[in-house]
């Protein structure tokens, strides 16, 4: 990785063990086949929802050559569970092939052969 790994804790106090968590995630995500450039990890404490109580929010950013940004994020009452489906979800990300884009460019010619049935009765 190029740039260090950057963890954040909002509305929490940081835990050592989720930043350790992470940088081991962070070498399999390496592992997989694209090297990492850059990695944001963002762990925060929503308020408090009255029926599901404390649900930790866990969000991945990430940087890989080919794909600029990689986004996943997962919500569990447990931090490291949360952590583990958000570095899931990235690696899947990372995994999957680039997709083209779905909108046609720019002075580009329709495909096909339309034809028309004009007959007049």
């Amino acid at each position: 990785m190029r740039e260090p790994l950057q963890v954040t804790f909002r509305r929490l106090r940081p835990m050592k063990e989720m930043t350790e968590l992470a940088s081991r995630y962070v070498e399999k995500l390496e592992g997989v086949g694209r090297p990492v450039t850059s990695c944001h990890v963002v762990v925060d404490l929503p308020h408090r929802n009255q029926t599901k109580g404390r649900t930790y929010r866990v969000r991945v950013v990430c940087s890989v050559p080919g794909r600029k940004v990689v986004t996943a994020a997962a919500h569990h009452s447990v931090p490291q569970v949360a952590l583990a489906d958000a570095f899931n979800q990235a690696r899947r990300t990372v995994l999957e092939r680039p997709r083209r884009p779905r909108t046609a460019r720019a002075g580009a010619k329709p495909r096909g052969l339309m034809v028309y049935n004009l007959r007049e009765r």
